[in-house]
């Protein structure tokens, strides 16, 4: 399943997107659990509503529509929220190599993204950004600094 086009039959939703399906699974087993990592267990309801915050934040900050956001939060609870924002928020994504800077950088330069999500400032700091770079901090509970 991807983001793209409608299905062929008639009797199926005109749209079928991993949004729509996950929202529908928000909607009807909200305390399901969604995102296991180690201990941290997120169910579908709190992975909606911290997407759902994270969303909003992006955008206030003017997040144009189709705005290309990098992600840069390693395999952690953290990225399917950075995911699910991006997408509620009408944005595309591109995941960043947050452990190997040097990587990390040439693919910021590369891109270059409208803004990057990263876990910490000292993170961001440590990829060496582009100057003027859009950063916004996600904080372990999936919010934002």
């Amino acid at each position: 399943m991807t983001q793209a086009p409608p299905p062929a039959r008639p009797h199926r939703p005109t749209v079928d997107t991993v949004l729509r399906r996950f929202e529908e699974l928000a909607r009807t087993a909200p305390a399901a659990p969604a995102v296991l990592h180690g201990s941290q267990e997120l169910s579908y309801g709190e992975l909606d509503a911290q997407a759902n915050r994270l969303a909003h934040h992006l955008l206030d900050g003017a997040l144009p529509t189709g705005g290309l956001v990098a992600i840069a939060v390693g395999a952690r609870p953290a990225l399917p929220v950075c995911l699910l924002a991006t997408l509620k928020a009408g944005g595309t994504y591109a995941l960043v190599a947050e452990d190997d800077p040097r990587t990390a950088r040439g693919m910021l330069a590369a891109l270059p993204p409208y803004l990057l999500l990263t876990d910490t400032g000292r993170r961001a700091a440590g990829l060496g950004l582009p100057e003027g770079q859009r950063t916004v901090a996600v904080d372990e509970e999936a919010g934002t600094r």
